[in-house]
């Protein structure tokens, strides 16, 4: 079943996020800046960083300087967040639950 919703697209490496709005995102999502970056993206295993030992405001600084890094698609309602291909948790979201 198709729906028909209203979104706002962001291509983040066009118009980059800003700390604030990555803290944001993560609480949105009930989690840390760090669990927005994708540890299988071939831009982040490259930088070779253990990102155990950062804190979330480097965490921050190094999407901002990397922003390929980030788990993408995010999807968020103002309310919640799914991030990445998840379908189910991207319909959840969409219907409000």
């Amino acid at each position: 079943m198709e729906k028909e919703i209203d979104f706002e697209y962001r291509d983040i490496l066009k118009t980059p996020l800003s700390e604030d709005e990555l803290v944001e995102l993560a609480n949105l999502g009930s989690m840390t800046v760090k669990n927005l970056v994708n540890k299988n993206s071939k831009c982040f295993k490259s930088l070779k960083i253990d990102l155990t030992n950062l804190s979330d405001d480097e965490a921050a600084q190094l999407i901002l300087t990397n922003p390929k890094i980030m788990t993408r698609p995010l999807f968020s309602d103002g309310f919640g967040l799914a991030a990445g291909f998840k379908e189910k948790e991207v319909e959840s979201l969409i219907e409000g639950k």
